[in-house]
């Protein structure tokens, strides 16, 4: 009976296991890496990393780091205007709603691929106005990378 029981546990473990690391958060996955631009346009190599409340997008020229803030919050509906108080507070969500505060505008995005190594968005604002995405400018894409960024 012990054998049986000890057989049973071995297999039943590692269920448990897989499906921790399936239940990762949208903000696990966001703020856990550091995310690189693929396919920028730019000669210099463009970077993101999220915190709680904000994200950072890092351009690495050849002699500075440019780094600028925007505050953002995740919400599961396409839901109109950015609400500060809403910022940190949920943990999942398809859309990152951004603003930024410097200057005052703000963008929604809908994730369509999050990963721990790829992070897929859409810039839905031309979407409300009746513009249909195109894959080649309207989605960008970033990859988890290992690069250390100043």
């Amino acid at each position: 009976m012990k054998k049986l029981l000890s057989i049973a546990f071995l297999l039943i473990v590692p269920l448990f296991i897989v499906k921790a690391e399936e239940t990762k958060s949208t903000m696990d996955l966001l703020t856990g890496q550091t995310w690189k631009l693929y396919n920028s346009y730019s000669r210099y190599n463009v970077y993101q990393l999220f915190t709680r409340d904000k994200v950072i997008d890092i351009t690495v020229t050849d002699n500075r780091n440019i780094k600028k803030e925007y505050w953002y919050y995740l919400s599961d509906t396409d839901e109109g205007p950015f609400d500060n108080s809403k910022m940190g507070k949920s943990v999942n969500g398809k859309h990152i709603y951004l603003y930024d505060p410097e200057d005052g505008w703000s963008t929604t995005m809908e994730i369509i691929e999050l990963s721990e190594e790829k992070f897929v968005y859409l810039n839905i604002i031309n979407v409300r106005e009746g513009v249909t995405p195109r894959p080649d400018i309207d989605y960008t894409i970033y990859y988890s990378t290992d690069d250390k960024i100043d």
